[in-house]
């Protein structure tokens, strides 16, 4: 009897150790969130998500982001979002740099694609690091929403996700790819945008 119930209470306390690991395994920081007095996300009906910047190591790291906050700006189903090569295809046609696009180029856009804002987006950070013998994911990206009529930021929020350098038991849990990481960060930024917490 007593062997059992040392065995049960050691399996809970094995079991609760493993839920508590697994809720640090990763750790996601969202800061600097701005958003603008008069900003209407229900005046907002289409937007055109531009390539993101990259000011990380990877040379892939832009398009890849950028790919991932697409597909999670569609699922969050506030905006119409502008198929990424219809806006690539204008900006080649129009010899436009989203960088240093102006008021007048917005509206050139708002024209082509009938959008009412567009999104900015840089990788910031986008790397595996190492710390001894172990090597995690770390992603931070910064995105902005602007109105193509005037150029003011609506909106704009930097998410920084880190997987965690400690190893859970058997790594269950664990973010252990940049693309994990990459989604949950796009998730969490999308998630801003909408109001969710």
């Amino acid at each position: 009897m007593l062997r059992r119930s040392a065995l049960r209470g050691l399996g809970g306390l094995v079991a609760l150790g493993v839920a508590i690991l697994g809720l640090g395994c990763s750790s996601i920081v969202s800061n600097r969130v701005y958003t603008h007095a008069e900003l209407d996300l229900g005046a907002i009906k289409k937007v055109s998500v531009l390539p993101f910047d990259n000011y990380s190591s990877e040379p892939r790291a832009g398009e890849r982001v950028t790919a991932a906050f697409h597909s999670e700006l569609i699922a969050l189903r506030l905006f119409d979002v502008v198929d990424p090569a219809q806006t690539e295809d204008f900006l080649a046609r129009a010899k436009l740099n989203p960088q240093t696009m102006g008021v007048p180029e917005l509206k050139k856009l708002r024209e082509a694609l009938a959008v009412d804002a567009v999104v900015y987006g840089s990788a910031d950070e986008y790397a595996t690091q190492t710390v001894g013998t172990d090597t995690f994911p770390v992603v931070t990206l910064s995105v902005r929403l602007v109105d193509v009529q005037t150029g003011t930021v609506l909106w704009r929020d930097t998410v920084s996700g880190t997987g965690d350098p400690r190893i859970p038991i058997l790594g269950l849990g664990r973010i252990k790819t940049l693309q994990e990481m990459t989604q949950i960060v796009c998730n969490q930024i999308a998630k801003t945008l909408s109001g969710g917490k």
